[in-house]
């Protein structure tokens, strides 16, 4: 979580709240609460804003429509009454976005921080200055994207590129288990840069290992759609599936395999 602001001191404004965004490995941070005003004059003083939140979205395409919103914003501060102070504003929060494909429109994400509170008083002088509480930090937008990306947040994202080549193995991990025992069988659509060589796809309710079937495609350049027959697996190995993998296998030569999505059939 954020570091909350302090609270003010005699008559003062609470500090905006603290802006931690998105940390070393993708890890998520909430964005820090505003600190409340100083009670002075039978108040009461402004409560601070709470921080904003922590938005994670992992799709193979992701657009946000006209008048959409995704927003991870920190809360305004509470007004203070007679000459307390104004609470101070939360601080952003943080969003990532994953996805091959992003279309955030005009200002579709938003991880800001808010507004200070007033103190109000008669004295119009006394509506701006220490008294008034601080306002939040910025937060933080992450983009990842494989293909396409467009639109634009507030802040300005950071944008990353990630390819879904495969390597050795990907694995996915499912929380809670999924329940696949009235499928009869799965689709891989997937595509190889060059034919002719191993790849393995596994599922499993404690490893991925524990079901596999071995495939080869034949053409490189183009999507296949790959069929795995689940239909003579026994149901109590497919109740609780928590782990499916896609692998390249061994070569002498590197190559790439890529998988665009995974279907059931019922």
């Amino acid at each position: 979580a954020g570091s909350q602001g302090a609270s003010g001191g005699s008559k003062a404004g609470g500090a905006g709240g603290v802006p931690y965004g998105v940390g070393a490995a993708g890890r998520l941070r909430l964005g820090g609460g505003g600190g409340g005003g100083a009670n002075w004059n039978n108040g009461p003083s402004g409560a601070g804003g709470p921080g904003g939140g922590a938005v994670l979205i992992q799709a193979q395409q992701l657009e946000i429509e006209d008048g959409g919103l995704i927003a991870a914003n920190g809360r305004s501060g509470d007004n203070g009454a007679n000459t307390a102070g104004g609470g101070g504003a939360g601080a952003g929060g943080s969003v990532w976005l994953k996805a091959r494909v992003l279309r955030l429109g005009a200002l579709g994400v938003t991880a800001v921080g808010g507004v200070g509170g007033l103190q109000l008083t008669k004295a119009s002088s006394y509506t701006t200055g220490p008294r008034s509480g601080g306002d939040g930090g910025v937060g933080d937008v992450a983009l990842e994207r494989e293909l396409e990306v467009s639109g634009t947040s507030t802040p300005p994202a950071r944008v990353a590129t990630f390819s879904s080549v495969i390597g050795q193995r990907v694995s996915t991990r499912f929380s809670p288990p999924l329940d696949l025992s009235g499928v009869k069988k799965l689709v891989f659509h997937l595509k190889v840069d060059q034919p002719g060589l191993p790849a393995r796809l596994e599922l499993g309710e404690q490893d991925a290992g524990e079901l596999g079937l071995d495939v080869t495609l034949s053409s490189a350049g183009t999507w296949a759609d790959v069929e795995w027959d689940l239909s003579g697996v026994p149901s109590a190995a497919l109740d609780a599936v928590s782990v499916l993998s896609v692998a390249a296998r061994s070569a002498s030569t590197p190559w790439t395999l890529k998988v665009d999505a995974v279907s059931a059939v019922r």
